[in-house]
């Protein structure tokens, strides 16, 4: 299955980012900052662009600005996702 077909499967979206495709749940892309603002995609879309092709760095980067946005507030529900990288 290639990673859009996996992604469109578990109800995901697909970024490529130089060699990394990334497929993140949409529950991380959902992440309210304490003023009621979404992540969203835009979000993620602005971390990716800023990341390295490391999957582990385009984890923690993710991971971080989840974090930094939502300020503290604990998730909503549980956190979905995956990096492969692409050879």
């Amino acid at each position: 299955m290639s990673p859009k077909e996996l992604a469109a499967h578990y109800n995901a979206k697909v970024f490529d980012t130089k060699e990394a495709a990334e497929a993140a749940g949409f529950v991380l892309t959902e992440t309210h900052s304490p003023r009621g603002e979404m992540w969203g995609t835009d979000g993620l879309d602005s971390v990716l662009a800023r990341c390295s092709n490391d999957p582990q760095a385009i984890v923690d980067s993710i991971l971080a600005a989840v974090d930094d946005f939502a300020d503290g507030q604990p998730p909503e529900d549980d956190r979905t996702l995956v990096v492969a990288k692409v050879l």
